[in-house]
């Protein structure tokens, strides 16, 4: 067993000490956290080493008691981290932050076994998600513009202002598959195009006063977990911040259906909107929440290819399974280029 592993246990109770371990490296994720299955005599638990990037302790204890605050209020489908022997929610060690929780039944298969039925029911967890938190007492629950799509609206100003000539600097000087770098260069072509059609409604969006509460962030087809067609989970929770609902919403339909902005991609808009009736029957959307959540999709369309591009060009990133990298580099690639042809606004309806 690691010893890293072994010390980081050493800080709980002894029903949480490992009779055997296995290294899944990331999981099949994206974060850069590790992870590792362990069987104990409390049964099952998966141990987290976040990024050294992220969260910082105040972060992940803030995410921690938000966690804790969904359960209280009937929300079972997060991980709950177990405390220490000393009371702590994490351990922190040989400069990264480590958690300990109990494994979560199911399996993140939504796009090998899709349906409606797992659709609604990924939503309406969502809704109960988001419904259950909305009360989290450590929030000023004020209305604002959504950081999200103030986010957004800046990356693509600055990718216009020269950040893509970067890209394409670093995509001819850097040694790359040769699936990533034509992907590269196709997205960088079409970029300029596409974002003429997402930035005007981010403009607007932008300056909507809308509902702030804990969002995940990153809630995506992978990050949900079925047991058959029921949810059995929801993981990786370390993006989680005060936003609108609207981005949660965006980001899990957009990556479980495609975009939200149906015709003009060619998605079915039918199952987004077959999605958006299952998370409205428990937490009702207003005008301005639909149309940030269009907004913000078209966004994450646009922009999501560009930062994977600089993770991997830019920043030199390593992750362990560049072929879904290049799977989902390649899916978004076709959205982006569908939209650069349009090549003028899209209009909210």
């Amino acid at each position: 067993m690691n010893r890293d592993v072994q010390s980081v246990l050493a800080s709980y109770p002894p029903d949480c000490r490992a009779e055997s371990c296995l290294s899944l490296g990331s999981a099949g994720g994206f974060s850069g956290a590790a992870i590792w299955k362990l069987r104990c005599a409390r049964g099952s638990l998966a141990l987290r080493r976040w990024p050294p990037e992220h969260p910082s302790p105040p972060r992940l204890s803030w995410i921690h008691s938000v966690a804790a605050h969904a359960a209280a209020h009937g929300f079972d489908l997060l991980p709950q981290p177990i405390t220490t022997t000393d009371g702590q929610t994490f351990v922190h060690h040989a400069g990264r932050l480590w958690e300990l929780t109990p494994w979560l039944p199911g399996q993140a298969d939504y796009h090998q076994r899709p349906s409606n039925q797992r659709l609604d029911n990924a939503m309406l967890a969502l809704a109960r998600l988001h419904r259950a938190v909305e009360s989290f007492e450590h929030v000023d629950t004020h209305l604002g513009p959504s950081p999200g799509a103030i986010d957004r609206r800046i990356r693509i100003a600055k990718l216009l202002a020269g950040e893509l000539t970067e890209l394409s600097a670093a995509l001819e000087a850097r040694p790359v598959p040769p699936e990533i770098a034509d992907i590269g260069r196709r997205w960088i072509a079409a970029f300029p195009l596409a974002a003429t059609v997402a930035a005007p409604l981010l403009d607007d969006a932008a300056g909507f006063r809308v509902a702030q509460q804990p969002c995940l962030r990153d809630v995506w087809s992978d990050h949900v977990l079925f047991t058959g067609d029921e949810v059995t989970g929801i993981v990786d929770l370390g993006a989680m911040r005060v936003e609108s609902v609207a981005t949660d919403v965006a980001r899990l339909l957009g990556s479980m259906v495609g975009s939200m902005v149906g015709s003009l991609v060619g998605d079915d808009a039918a199952l987004w909107q077959t999605g958006l009736a299952s998370y409205t029957s428990l937490r009702p959307l207003d005008e301005r929440e639909l149309h940030l959540a269009f907004a913000l999709d078209l966004g994450n369309v646009v922009l999501s290819g560009t930062l994977w591009l600089r993770w991997l060009l830019v920043d030199g990133r390593q992750f362990d399974d560049i072929a879904a990298i290049i799977n989902r580099l390649r899916n978004g690639l076709q959205r982006l280029e569908t939209l650069a042809r349009r090549g003028t606004k899209a209009t909210f309806e």
